[in-house]
């Protein structure tokens, strides 16, 4: 891979309380949707994002009061910004991504998954949870924790 640092297209969608949220977006294929933790930004992400190939699509918000982005007029809270994360999701034309998440970025997901429970997958979160120090030798129990039940 290469040392250069990650250059994705910053963009701002305004939101109908008056809050501007930033994110950061490449167009591509199999896209993946990275949601931040508390108190971090999109930059969080992006040694995560130099190890994907170049062709793969990301959308990657900096959630209400994180990074770029402002709070609005309503007071913040993860319904909100699930509903954002939505709404960028849209903008963008991403429909299905994977959705890689940490920390506070998990409970937005989970809140997405409810708002709109097409709109994701959510099976990128044993990686996110191994890259953050867990024990790669517990994989396969991690997985057999998060794996969907069975029909």
């Amino acid at each position: 891979r290469s040392s250069e640092p990650v250059k994705l297209e910053t963009r701002i969608h305004r939101t109908e309380d008056g809050a501007e949220i930033a994110y950061r977006v490449r167009e591509g294929s199999d896209p993946w949707l990275l949601l931040h933790a508390l108190g971090c930004d999109a930059s969080m992400w992006d040694d995560v994002i130099a190890a994907l190939p170049d062709e793969t699509g990301l959308v990657v918000p900096e959630l209400r009061g994180h990074g770029g982005s402002t709070l609005g007029w309503r007071p913040p809270d993860v319904e909100l910004m699930a509903r954002d994360v939505i709404e960028i999701a849209a903008l963008e034309g991403v429909t299905r991504p994977a959705v890689a998440r940490i920390s506070m970025g998990g409970y937005v997901a989970m809140a997405v998954a409810a708002l709109a429970p097409n709109k994701g997958t959510l099976g990128a979160l044993q990686w996110a949870l191994l890259m953050h120090g867990f024990d790669p030798d517990a994989e396969e129990e991690i997985g057999d924790r998060l794996a969907p039940p069975s029909a």
